[in-house]
């Protein structure tokens, strides 16, 4: 979780430090990092698409009370 540097009863998270993301770098083979990055740009191009593509289908019927 971003921001939590303290899991499980104030035991430092080993993998992200509180930061919420591990560098490919720590968890991938070595020499397979190139690719697992691709991977990863990969996958945030397909989540921004869907993400944009939900936005545009529930605009629609979002409704703001500004009362």
């Amino acid at each position: 979780m971003p921001d939590s540097p303290n899991i499980n009863y104030g035991h430092n998270c080993g993998a992200c430090h509180g930061t919420g993301r591990t560098p490919a770098e720590r968890v991938v083979p070595h020499g397979m990092s190139d690719e697992a990055l691709w991977l990863v740009e990969e996958i945030d191009k397909q989540c921004a698409f869907i993400f944009s593509d939900m936005a545009k289908l529930l605009a629609p019927r979002l409704t703001l009370d500004l009362d």
